[in-house]
């Protein structure tokens, strides 16, 4: 069984008691697969969108399992889909994206058969009045004296969508350790913009692709570093292994197991 999540902010929707609306969501819904949930490991899962039909009864999509509307507009605003069983693909030709109003996009899944302790962190995450306070959130650590964010571990997260450069995670800048694992990023390479965290001590195990940067050498904090297991998707070429050794001259813990380094280990790490 496989799960998948999309986390999407900032997006916006249409009328929900429209023909049209109704179609885009049905839309949606057949270009999904649903498949058969573990129930056993998480027992809240089910198929929300079995709700979704053209029936007369039903035919208000506000009242949709998974759907929130605007009560003023009857716009749609959120589309929360988490642990609903379903399995497909969403491209750029999916009705998805006609649906403009949306604040809050979840569609969560995951894979619990190969991470048993896998469940979607940042479904917690939101800005409703009662759960403002992120330092509360699943996967998040503050510091208790300034409320900066300086841990984020989102462990087999059931994340699924790309991290580039423009990323808000790299406005984290009080981040003093990042746990990544166990999560699907697209076959994204790890962005230069990695050296705005320069505070972290710890980087584990991202699940990126590609050429390591040379700006990742700039952590220079870093006390632990796992690269590992990422199927030889990274190369560690330019920098080398031995730019590596040099630059993070702090490092106690070095995973690199299946990263093409294309070198030998160098005299400072064989030490």
């Amino acid at each position: 069984m496989r799960l998948f999540l999309f986390l999407m902010h900032n997006l916006f929707c249409s009328q929900c008691f429209s023909l049209p609306l109704r179609s885009v969501l049905l839309q949606f819904k057949q270009s999904l697969t649903v498949v058969q949930c573990s129930f056993d490991d998480y027992p809240s899962a089910y198929s929300k969108v079995e709700s979704w039909n053209q029936e007369e009864e039903n035919r208000d999509c506000c009242l949709w399992d998974g759907i929130k509307c605007n009560k003023d507009t009857n716009h749609v605003i959120r589309l929360d889909l988490t642990s609903s069983c379903p399995y497909g693909s969403i491209n750029s030709s999916s009705s998805l994206f006609q649906l403009v109003r949306l604040e809050c996009l979840t569609v969560v899944q995951c894979s619990f058969d190969d991470y048993p302790s896998a469940y979607p962190k940042v479904a917690s995450w939101s800005q409703e009045e009662e759960n403002r306070d992120c330092c509360l959130w699943d996967g998040i650590k503050c510091n208790e004296d300034n409320g900066h964010v300086i841990r984020l571990d989102l462990t087999s997260s059931c994340l699924y969508g790309s991290i580039n450069s423009s990323s808000s995670l790299f406005q984290l800048v009080h981040l003093e350790w990042l746990v990544l694992s166990n999560n699907h990023f697209n076959f994204s390479e790890i962005p230069s913009e990695i050296k705005n965290l320069s505070r972290l001590t710890a980087l584990s195990n991202p699940s990126f692709f590609g050429q390591i940067p040379a700006e990742l050498l700039e952590l220079s904090d870093l006390e632990s570093l796992d690269l590992s297991f990422n199927n030889f998707h990274l190369k560690l070429q330019g920098p080398s292994l031995a730019n590596l050794a040099e630059k993070l001259a702090n490092l106690k813990v070095l995973h690199l197991g299946q990263v093409n380094t294309a070198s030998t280990v160098p005299y400072a790490l064989a030490n």
